[in-house]
């Protein structure tokens, strides 16, 4: 036993040094109240709308002293019945990750952009857990999908930052957060070509219900397998020698 439990060990100790950087999100919403009379063909109080998503933790930013992460997905569906909305759905689709509203120069020269934001739909996560997503998930030119609000929303005023997209942010930055359960379907009004028929709906994600994980690289799979199958050959020979 105490063989067994030390090639346990030798398995854990040669998949720990692997840190996976792509990670996967699930995350359930249920809608709970409707705004407006009138029927909706897809949607009705207790339609469940399911996310699925994945982000590389090397976007991942620290939301200055709120203590949590946020990261912009790599892929990023949100189901619900026949309607699928997808991260290019989000209004400021085309936009680098973070985009910022007024850039000017100070006098010396340093660039001063007064206010950023997540240019895509945006995670934030902490301990394995959502606790908040943010966008504006309104598809163009469809009359297939309503306009979806995510609830949350994530900005930063700053004076000195990295640019490129996935960087942290740094340097004299105040950061603005808003964590909100709370998600809403709207009706377009026609914004985009979309004229998707509802009377609107407010709905609750179930933050404490979702999953946020990390998944294997495949060098951590390769040693993981190397191990099991060590230990496999270990119980096999240690039958063999009580057989005998």
């Amino acid at each position: 036993m105490k063989s067994l439990l030390s090639m346990l060990a030798c398995v854990v100790v040669l998949e720990a040094p692997v840190t996976a950087k792509l990670h996967t999100v699930t995350l359930n919403g249920t809608l709970i109240s409707q705004l407006a009379t009138g029927t909706d063909a897809n949607l009705a109080v207790g339609s469940v709308l399911s996310l699925n998503a994945t982000f590389d933790l090397n976007d991942a930013v620290a939301w200055g002293e709120y203590g949590f992460y946020v990261a912009p997905p790599k892929s990023f569906t949100i189901t619900s019945g026949p309607l699928t909305w997808i991260a290019s759905d989000d209004v400021m689709d085309g936009n680098p990750i973070y985009n910022w509203a007024l850039d000017y120069y100070l006098p010396d020269g340093y660039l001063l952009q007064l206010e950023r934001q997540f240019g895509n739909p945006v995670i934030a996560f902490f301990h394995g857990k959502v606790v908040g997503v943010a966008g504006d998930l309104l598809p163009a030119d469809s009359s297939d999908r309503p306009e979806l609000l995510l609830g949350s929303s994530f900005s930063a005023q700053e004076y000195q930052f990295n640019e490129g997209p996935g960087q942290p942010l740094m340097l004299f930055g105040t950061y603005n957060a808003t964590l909100s359960s709370t998600f809403r379907v709207l009706p377009p009004e026609g914004l985009y070509g979309n004229s998707y028929e509802t009377p609107g709906f407010t709905g609750e994600w179930d933050f404490a219900g979702s999953s946020v994980q990390a998944i294997p690289e495949p060098a951590s799979w390769a040693m993981m397998i190397v191990g099991f199958g060590a230990v496999g050959a270990m119980l096999r020979r240690r039958r063999a020698s009580v057989a005998a």
